[in-house]
């Protein structure tokens, strides 16, 4: 009998330990990128870190990371020389904050998951019963010893859908993880051109400075002649001096659009000397009409679809904790006055009288018709704005196009005429000042377009996930674009 009651007291530890060890969830993968950027490798955060999660400012090397289309060597945290528009990107997507950010939480939600998955644990009883009764023996003689092992046993499939749910918060980190990516590839990009805009300006400054100079110099030759008045020098003197304002200011904001430039990569003290790329603009660009399946690649409505089912399994999970759960117990009872060892077998549940989860359910009904709404903000949204940028964009890239193939050559031959009319004394000399001031207005204005032009290319490929030359003037990918 003893042994008997050993043996199935042990057959009750065996199934609990089966129970408790199976179904444990598998962690999911990163989603699949959009197109935008996807030939450049970003920081994933490893599954597993050393130091009891401790990280430091400067980032280790990602476990998992998309794999470049050409490789590439790791790219430094602090780079030194000429930078290019690759160098800034690869930098951005390895070592941006908010993007590492987003990644540790991802992995969060991963580990969520996986402990939503796990069984309950059981547990270990024992009793003694009887002590210190008034026998004849002592004040243990007559105990009653009772060890079990009691298992909670969820009905419903209530574990299941927990770990479902949690699982598809996951996926919901990893959506913002890509919409992340998108936002701080296409803000560094457009920082970029900011910085190589800068530069021009910079330089533009220096000459439009120099051309000053020069001016000042005819002037005062002439006024040494006796050609022309005292007070045209000391016009010329204050254009010259304002120039040389501009340049300063120029460079000042040079320096500004360098630090947020390296901000992206978490740098505060950019060393790199200067950027390098082409800013200027197509003499055509696609301008998409199918709006509607441009957006579905933007992943702030995409992960709607994923928001929504997640809804689903917590309505289904809400249902199922009306079920009552079971509580299986089993052990062994050991009467030390007569020798003997007895078996016992428990259960227990709960009666849903009262509260049967109804406030959960209607809870859970709520949340998942609001979150079909909030889909169609976020579609509408997504949409309009997309539409606004592709308007933008239109008028930019015409804008430009007019700048630089009429404004400007009209403006730079005025400032030419004036200058040598001004020499054969043809024109007056604020005639000469007002077509300088124009030329170099018209210059620092195409500037200005060629920078709205390049942040609304930005701004629509953020929005759609993936570069503008692979869609067609109907909206449609080109053929051979990747998926």
């Amino acid at each position: 009998m003893k042994n008997r009651s050993i043996l199935m007291f042990s057959a009750v530890l065996l199934f609990v330990f089966i129970y408790g060890c199976a179904g444990n969830p598998v962690e999911e993968p990163f989603p699949e990128p959009r197109p935008l950027g996807n030939n450049f490798a970003s920081f994933r955060a490893p599954s597993e870190i050393d130091g009891g999660g401790e990280r430091t400012a400067d980032f280790a090397e990602p476990e998992h990371t998309l794999t470049p289309r050409d490789t590439q060597a790791t790219p430094l945290a602090k780079p030194m020389g000429t930078l290019t528009l690759r160098d800034a990107l690869s930098l951005t997507l390895m070592r941006n904050p908010e993007l590492a950010s987003i990644s540790w939480e991802r992995r969060a939600e991963q580990a969520v998951a996986i402990q939503q998955g796990l069984f309950p644990n059981p547990e270990l009883g024992i009793e003694v019963e009887n002590i210190g009764g008034k026998g004849s023996g002592g004040a243990f003689d007559a105990t009653e010893t009772t060890l079990s092992l009691s298992q909670l046993l969820e009905i419903g499939g209530k574990r299941s859908k927990r770990s479902r749910a949690a699982g598809l918060g996951a996926d919901l980190a990893g959506w913002d993880y890509e919409a992340k990516r998108l936002e701080v590839l296409s803000g560094a990009k457009a920082s970029f051109f900011e910085v190589l805009a800068s530069q021009k300006r910079v330089a533009l400054s220096k000459e439009t400075f120099r051309l000053s100079d020069r001016v000042y110099d005819i002037v005062r030759e002439r006024v040494k002649a006796g050609k022309v008045s005292p007070l045209e020098e000391s016009k010329a003197s204050v254009a010259r001096s304002l120039s040389e304002i501009q340049m300063e200011k120029e460079k000042r904001e040079l320096s500004a659009a360098t630090k947020r430039l390296a901000s992206y990569w978490g740098s505060s003290s950019p060393r790199f000397a200067a950027v390098t790329g082409e800013i200027d603009i197509p003499e055509s660009i696609p301008i998409a009409n199918a709006v509607d399946s441009l957006a579905e690649q933007n992943p702030e409505l995409a992960r709607w679809a994923t928001q929504i089912e997640r809804h689903r399994t917590s309505l289904a999970l809400a249902r199922a904790q009306r079920i009552p759960d079971l509580i299986l117990s089993g052990g062994v009872k050991r009467f030390k006055e007569t020798n003997e060892t007895m078996f016992i077998v428990g259960l227990s549940v709960p009666i849903p009288i009262f509260d049967r989860n109804q406030g959960g359910v209607r809870e859970a009904e709520y949340l998942l018709a609001q979150a079909g709404e909030q889909q169609r903000a976020t579609a509408v949204h997504i949409r309009t704005v997309l539409s606004e940028a592709l308007g933008a964009l239109s008028s930019s890239h015409a804008e430009a196009l007019v700048l630089k193939n009429i404004v400007l050559p009209a403006a730079e031959q005025a400032f030419v005429s004036a200058g040598e009319g001004y020499r054969q004394g043809k024109f007056e000399f604020l005639e000469v000042l007002d077509a300088q001031k124009t030329y170099a207005e018209v210059r620092y204005q195409y500037i200005e377009a060629l920078v709205g032009y390049h942040r609304s290319i930005t701004a629509v490929e953020r929005l759609m996930g993936r570069e503008l030359d692979t869609i067609s003037a109907t909206g449609t990918r080109n053929k051979g674009d990747s998926q």
